[in-house]
């Protein structure tokens, strides 16, 4: 009975923010599995949206200046809401969502692009225990999320894996894009971490 109070605590004091840390400054470098290209994301300082705080993380390549997304972190989910300031998404889309068990969510929206595409997905959320992540074992939760761009057959379609470990944030992502009969795998795995200020 004690046992099972103190996990139910633990269980209800767990935040969104935990696996997905917003410390200014803060930077992970991701490798590539197979070309060997690093993909470094940075933290920006917090910003106001209307009243609500939003982060932004810079995502650059050695070949790209970077190019930064806009995330609200809430107690049980964290959503984009933004590629660009000026530019708002009309509904956040989720990217992480906490509860009891698998959560999962629909979401129905349209891109950031000057068409506006619809975009549809789906996600779902899972508590994965433990793994090894730069050396220490650390509680992770992997994120299914399966997304389509557009319509009917010209439609892109997303299907992305991602884990975030507790006080570390996104560890592995896998991405595997489909158009038409065209498809194109990534997988970027976490190498470094830089603490923020």
């Amino acid at each position: 009975m004690i046992l099972t109070l103190i996990c139910l605590t633990a269980m209800q004091a767990m935040t969104a923010a935990d696996y997905f840390p917003t410390t200014p400054g803060l930077v992970r470098t991701y490798e590539h599995d197979k070309a060997g290209d690093l993909l470094i994301n940075k933290i920006g300082e917090p910003l106001d949206m209307g009243g609500a705080t939003v982060t932004p993380i810079t995502e650059s390549t050695g070949a790209s200046s970077g190019k930064t997304t806009y995330y609200r972190v809430e107690p049980d989910q964290v959503s984009i809401v933004a590629y660009d300031l000026k530019h708002p998404m009309l509904t956040p889309m989720p990217v992480l969502k906490l509860g009891n068990g698998e959560v999962s969510w629909n979401y129905e929206g349209s891109t950031a692009s000057k068409f506006g595409e619809r975009l549809r997905a789906f996600g779902k959320a899972r508590s994965a225990g433990k793994r090894n992540v730069l050396g220490k074992k650390v509680d992770v939760i992997v994120v299914k999320l399966s997304a389509v761009v557009g319509e009917g057959l010209s439609g892109l379609m997303f299907d992305q894996t991602t884990v975030y470990a507790k006080g570390i944030g996104m560890v592995e992502q896998t991405t595997v894009q489909t158009l038409g009969k065209k498809t194109i795998k990534d997988k970027y795995t976490l190498k470094d971490i830089e603490p923020g200020k």
